[in-house]
């Protein structure tokens, strides 16, 4: 679905709630809030999807294919329907599935804190992501930790910034997709002002000034606590600033599946795109070219709601 941030409302008294950097038209915008609209009631079904030959070729320890394979039938026990939830298979181990919102988020840290933080955490996700604030407290709690993190299906957004970047070992199963949004920017805060106008119009009586100041400071310490982050995974700390970046780069200079895919709402980076920026992969099952990720999303029903990144 493409991005309409008109009218775009911060929370009032609330925490930054899913709001992101974005693409539109190929290219990224300034707002939004990634969802792939069919990925929910398609996940239920690709669960178990392969699961054998990930297994096989992946070099996880029997013991991790077993939680993967707890985790997959889990999965696929699950509907669209199903809130946000958290499965611990054996000590140390944990299946996580849906959206990072208050729920989920709430339900994987409280699982998290009670792990001593001298044991090894293994955690399978499937999440199509979620909101900034709450996926950084995640992260905030897998930081220091020696956290094994396996994307299962899908990572998306929120899941991508905040759980698979911070991971000590980041592990991509056979078809499973990481899929990134952009993360927080205080560019957001400059879009929220250049729409004062239309936001009075949509909302007469309100405190506007006030609640751009409330923004703005949500903004300053989400930006602050993803910097940490970053630079606590070994990761560019520009590696979000890129996506503003990118936006002033005409299309040629684009990677030419994203560049020409005006459909595309979030990004699939190849491996070497993601070395070069210090994150490393243990192992990668996911799609290694724009026609992998072309083919995977037909096979899925996903359309071309992503686009690769070379």
């Amino acid at each position: 679905m493409a991005h309409d941030t008109a009218g775009f409302q911060p929370p009032e008294g609330k925490r930054n709630r899913g709001r992101t950097q974005g693409l539109k038209g190929g290219q990224i915008s300034k707002g939004g809030f990634m969802v792939f609209g069919v990925i929910l009631a398609l996940l239920a079904n690709l669960a178990t999807e392969g699961s054998a030959r990930v297994l096989a070729s992946s070099g996880l320890s029997t013991e991790a294919s077993s939680v993967v394979r707890t985790c997959s039938t889990w999965f696929a026990s699950r509907t669209s329907s199903s809130a946000s939830a958290v499965l611990n298979p054996s000590p140390g181990s944990y299946c996580f599935d849906g959206l990072i919102d208050a729920t989920g988020s709430g339900a994987l840290v409280t699982a998290l804190k009670t792990e001593p933080a001298n044991r090894p955490v293994f955690l399978v996700v499937r999440s199509q992501g979620g909101a900034i604030s709450e996926s950084l407290d995640v992260s905030d709690v897998l930081a220091g930790r020696d956290v094994t993190v396996a994307v299962h299906t899908l990572c998306g957004s929120g899941c991508a910034n905040s759980l698979f970047l911070p991971a000590r070992k980041r592990i991509i199963l056979d078809d499973a997709v990481v899929a990134f949004h952009g993360g927080a920017a205080l560019t957001l805060a400059e879009k929220f002002d250049s729409d004062r106008d239309k936001f009075l119009a949509a909302n007469p009586g309100a405190d506007f000034d006030l609640l751009s100041r409330e923004w703005r400071a949500m903004l300053e310490r989400d930006v602050a606590r993803q910097n940490a982050m970053l630079r606590a995974a070994g990761v560019d700390s520009d590696f979000f600033v890129w996506f503003d970046r990118m936006a002033k780069l005409p299309a040629a200079r684009q990677s030419p599946d994203c560049a020409t895919n005006t459909e595309a709402e979030a990004i699939v980076f190849s491996e070497d795109f993601l070395r070069q920026r210090g994150v490393l992969i243990s192992y990668n099952g996911g799609p290694r070219s724009a026609e992998d990720l072309r083919r995977l999303n037909e096979r899925r029903g996903w359309g071309r709601k992503s686009c690769f990144w070379q």
